[in-house]
């Protein structure tokens, strides 16, 4: 069995997002399997709640551990002050207080410039590095630190093509520099959807790339639909994922979509649910909706199961959970298709769409809506093609890939 680090991104106690979850999902896998297994967050982090199987050894670390180190450090270096008048003191006051600098940006490293937040993801990785047979990188934050810092056959497990979200950070040149050299650092790289896998070997001109899928929990995402007694098709209740504030997500055009449909459908009520947070308030101008805020996988399993149609807009996915989430529960699924290109098949478990184009999409709502046999035939298709995807499958793929490419 090998020893594995697994370097991922912040998490939070009791929230989470779909790159996160798989990642500490597959973390479980390998320790299930025998691996003896260390996930490191890049920066601080607490332990995720969220998560109940046992993934390894998770290194949590507590902001008020590295503030005490802060302040212990700048005393120290008040200390050191009266004596820096020699070159030895002199020393002495610089080394306590970087440290003190790195230790309050690691206690807050939200307030600090992008530039220091690389250098401390490398302080902080190389603190809790340990030697290993396998290293995982799984985003580009975490890429150059785990280059630098990480033992062993150094693997990139790319969760999506993350250039394309340089907007979202406080430095976006910096932030698309960073992205596209983590590429080249000289990992293995394995990908989680193909539209990934081919989109940076054609941006990188890189070759042997593999592909491990990500999966569900089959124990929590259970198709329901059946044991609906009546099927209403004068109300129709359609379920999204409100992407945070992420404009890629498709949120507008989803809204505008959804307003489309209700016009021509006016006898049809038609429910728009969203969860996980939205670009527009529920009571927009567009297309209002019913604000279900963050969801438990269990709570969302729920709403999933009251639901008729998963609708998804994304311009961009790479292996996106909550369509196979759906499909899973019984949900007919309206989709784009870039990174959903193994779940999400034209006309036969999926209803895809062009990403951009509200008119298409509502084109698509109303077609499942006045077809209510063409959606069960979808909602039938697609319930059988997610259960293929399952982690124990995820688990056999990705020790197959770390097993034929480590001596």
């Amino acid at each position: 069995m090998s020893k594995i680090n697994i370097v991922i991104p912040v998490v939070k106690s009791n929230k989470f997002t779909g790159g996160p979850l798989c990642i500490l999902e597959h973390a479980a896998q390998l320790t299930a399997r025998g691996h003896d297994v260390r996930v490191i967050p890049v920066l601080p982090s607490p332990y995720p709640k969220w998560f109940k199987k046992n993934m390894g050894d998770f290194i949590s670390t507590k902001k008020t551990d590295t503030l005490k180190k802060s302040m212990k450090a700048l005393f120290a270096a008040i200390k050191c002050i009266p004596s820096t008048k020699n070159e030895s003191g002199k020393l002495k006051f610089i080394q306590h207080f970087g440290r003190f600098i790195e230790n309050i940006g690691l206690t807050f490293p939200k307030f600090t410039p992008l530039s220091l937040r690389i250098s401390l993801r490398i302080a902080h990785l190389r603190e809790h590095m340990r030697d290993a047979d396998i290293t995982f990188a799984t985003s580009y934050e975490t890429a150059l630190p785990t280059a630098l810092t990480g033992t062993g056959k150094l693997f990139y497990f790319i969760q999506h093509y993350e250039p394309y979200f340089k907007t979202e950070s406080i430095d976006p040149f910096l932030t698309e520099k960073e992205s596209l050299l983590s590429y080249k650092l000289g990992f293995k790289l394995i990908t989680n959807s193909q539209w990934l896998k081919k989109k940076i070997k054609q941006e990188s001109n890189l070759e042997n790339i593999a592909y491990c899928p990500n999966a569900i929990n089959h124990e929590i995402f259970i198709n329901k639909n059946n044991e609906k007694s009546v099927i209403d098709n004068n109300r129709i209740r359609i379920i999204s994922y409100g992407g945070r504030d992420a404009q890629w997500k498709g949120f507008k055009e989803m809204a505008e979509a959804v307003n489309i449909a209700r016009h021509t459908l006016p006898d049809i009520e038609i429910i728009w649910q969203v969860y996980g947070g939205a670009l527009l308030p529920a009571h927009n101008d567009i297309a209002k909706y019913q604000d279900l805020g963050f969801l438990s996988q269990e709570q969302l399993a729920t709403a999933y199961q009251n639901a008729d149609i998963l609708l998804s807009a994304s311009w961009y996915e790479s292996f996106p959970l909550f369509p196979l989430e759906a499909m899973a529960c019984g949900l007919a699924v309206i989709s784009t298709q870039e990174g959903t290109e193994s779940f999400c098949i034209p006309g036969k478990t999926a209803e895809v769409v062009p990403a951009r184009n509200p008119q298409a999409i509502a084109a698509a709502i109303i077609n499942l809506i006045k077809n209510p046999s063409y959606r069960q035939q979808l909602s039938s298709n697609g319930n059988k093609k997610a259960t293929t995807f399952t982690w124990k499958n995820a688990g056999n793929i990705m020790e197959n890939i770390i097993h034929t490419q480590t001596p």
